[in-house]
């Protein structure tokens, strides 16, 4: 059997009138246990310091490559443990040939 309009709006209608029976929580006196870090714009391997790596990559107007070796560099040691952070200095030496060779490039050499 192929559910009717009038089925979804019953069970519409059911869900909202449930929906009201429910006791508001007053949750504004809570305490949170943890404190819930932004792990997109602010991790903590971002605001090590006292700029982020970003505002001085900006401030400088470095070039994309530039800046790429700049970031892995500079959040290696607060990003990962271990082999972790000798795959942030690998990819920033990466970076770092990668622009050596555009240079010489530009340059004919």
């Amino acid at each position: 059997m192929t559910p009717t309009k009038s089925t979804y709006n019953d069970l519409q209608k059911k869900a909202i009138e449930a929906s009201a029976r429910r006791t508001e929580i007053n949750t504004s006196d809570w305490t949170p246990l943890v404190e819930k870090q932004d792990i997109v714009n602010s991790p903590a391997h971002y605001t090590q310091g006292k700029i982020e790596v970003i505002d001085f990559i900006l401030d400088q107007e470095m070039d994309y490559l530039t800046a790429s070796a700049m970031k892995y560099l500079c959040r290696h040691a607060h990003k990962h443990k271990g082999d972790g952070q000798i795959e942030d200095l690998r990819k920033a030496r990466w970076f770092i040939e990668k622009n050596i060779e555009q240079k010489l490039k530009e340059d004919n050499l």
